[in-house]
């Protein structure tokens, strides 16, 4: 029974004479006129002039048009067009006999890589950061892809699994008489979801699967995307592939428990040949070294690969043995503010997994410290590891050497202490701009962020430039005279008289306005004036 399900055999387009307009190109250039205006919208907020906004058109346009362009024929359909080179470029075909076609091969995901490499040109041309123009693409991407899964939707390509009920859409142009999923429809809502007003989206949920996936390890980490692949297609199969966001938490609970096995294999062949040697077929119990090496071990794997509905991932295959563990409820409250500004776990090494672990809350005292160290019956946390790092700031336990450097790194938390969260910002900007790569250097800009001012607010020369015009005038004028003004220029201009650097987190400069100076450069100078 299908009587309840859409008959979809649409035109594929509008028939012009000499040439049918598809719907899927209708598509294609809704996308790119709604990402432009979008787009356009947010450069003028963020203060790119008119030359930017036409440059970042011409950019955008025909990375697109190159890349969906080339991503078709290179990836789908290289056979013909390596003969055809010219065909590529040109909306006609030659043979066997000359005829206008229009660019009816286009492929979103070339065009993706065609704007993230039109982008980053666009981003060296106007002196911004690539992940500054980043940041701001994808709010449009998103509204992109909701068209071309339409065009999708009226080629009748990339459809879903059956249904296996009398709901769902019959393709009738690919010759099919059951209803399917219109997956492209899921998609494309998918896409949509995030511009639709009242949704009720709540951060609790995903800050809760965050903590759940922050401690998985390598190994851990891949069994979680095995574990989601193989959830997705059991979905596919039963109710459409809806995934939620308790299914991904039971997953990464369940990514740390024995519910799953890890081969160590990369493609069939791989996993054919370890199932051989380790006498997991039984038919194959006496086999001759000679008649061994003959098998055709990529179709053993591929054999037990579908019996088992395992995945590969990466380098690794991934099979469920086991049933999936429910993640505990999410708590509706985020969790408060730990007491702790750093906090360390430290094991024994080799026993990682052993009892003998200390947790210490820094800064401690050096009885703390002596307690510690007698607790593991070592001097100078010889033999001792880190089993976990915590603390506000999470890059410095990359090139600290602890526990090696725990009595350093505990003077640094006693001067961390006093430093007011507000001011925790300006520490981590100051860390990248100087490199800092030690403790010392560290302990040093803590005790003297007082020299230094951070404005977030400010992120980009026309940023600097607009703050500066909002200063010396009315806001509202300073708006209108943005049209008129170089706000690069300007805000370059700026940020050179001020001495000024833009970190990732910010405008930064020295409270004095004197040039930018390493610490090392710093600590040379104050020897300077004391002689």
């Amino acid at each position: 029974m299908t009587t309840l399900a859409i008959l979809w055999d649409p035109a594929l387009g509008i028939d012009l004479g000499i040439y049918t307009l598809r719907f899927y190109s209708l598509m294609w250039f809704a996308a790119f006129i709604c990402g432009v205006w979008l787009m356009t919208r947010i450069g003028r907020r963020d203060g790119l002039t008119d030359d930017q906004l036409t440059a970042m058109l011409f950019y955008v346009f025909f990375g697109t048009l190159i890349g969906a362009r080339l991503g078709h024929c290179v990836f789908y359909e290289w056979g013909y067009y390596k003969d055809h080179l010219l065909e590529m470029i040109l909306p006609v075909q030659f043979s066997p006999e000359f005829r206008i076609t229009g660019y009816e091969g286009l492929a979103s995901h070339g065009a993706a890589i065609g704007i993230v490499v039109a982008m980053l040109l666009f981003a060296r041309k106007i002196k911004k950061p690539f992940l500054w123009i980043m940041d701001r693409l994808c709010i449009v991407v998103a509204l992109g892809g909701m068209f071309i899964r339409l065009g999708n939707f009226f080629n009748s390509e990339i459809i879903g699994k059956p249904t296996g009920s009398s709901f769902g859409v019959i393709f009738k142009r690919l010759g099919e008489d059951f209803p399917r999923h219109p997956a492209q429809l899921y998609e494309a809502f998918g896409y949509l979801a995030p511009y639709l007003d009242g949704l009720d989206i709540s951060l609790i949920e995903p800050n809760d699967l965050a903590a759940l996936l922050s401690p998985l390890d390598e190994v851990q980490e891949a069994a979680f995307e095995g574990l989601f692949s193989m959830e997705v297609q059991r979905k596919v199969n039963a109710n459409g592939g809806v995934i939620t966001l308790q299914d991904l938490r039971d997953l990464a609970v369940s990514a740390r428990t024995d519910c799953y096995h890890v081969v160590d294999a990369a493609d069939d062949a791989q996993l054919g040949r370890f199932y051989a040697e380790n006498e997991f077929i039984p038919e194959l119990d006496g086999v001759s070294n000679e008649v061994f090496e003959m098998l055709d071990f990529a179709g053993i794997g591929r054999m037990m690969r579908c019996s088992e509905n395992g995945v590969f991932v990466d380098s690794l295959y991934v099979l469920r043995d086991g049933e999936l563990t429910t993640a505990p409820p999410v708590q509706k409250t985020l969790p408060e503010k730990p007491e702790y500004l750093f906090r360390l776990t430290l094991g024994l090494c080799p026993d990682f997994g052993g009892d003998r672990t200390a947790v210490l809350d820094l800064p401690a005292s050096e009885e703390t410290l002596a307690a510690a160290q007698e607790q593991f019956g070592t001097l100078n946390w010889e033999n001792t590891v880190v089993l976990n790092y915590d603390g506000i700031l999470p890059n410095v336990a990359v090139f600290a050497d602890l526990p090696m450097e725990l009595e350093e790194f505990n003077a640094f938390t006693k001067a961390a202490q006093d430093i007011p969260r507000s001011e925790v910002l300006k520490l981590k900007a100051l860390l990248e701009q100087f490199e800092v790569r030690d403790i010392e250097t560290v302990l040093f800009l803590t005790e003297h962020l007082a020299d230094y001012i951070l404005t977030p607010e400010i992120s980009s020369p026309q940023e600097a430039a607009l703050d500066q015009l909002c200063f010396i005038m009315d806001r509202e004028e300073a708006v209108r005279l943005i049209p008129y003004v170089n706000l690069y220029t300007y805000g370059c201009d700026l940020i050179k008289e001020d001495n000024a650097v833009l970190s990732p987190y910010g405008l930064l400069r020295r409270a004095d306005y004197q040039p930018m100076l390493t610490p090392m450069q710093e600590t040379q100078k104050m020897e300077m004036k004391m002689k």
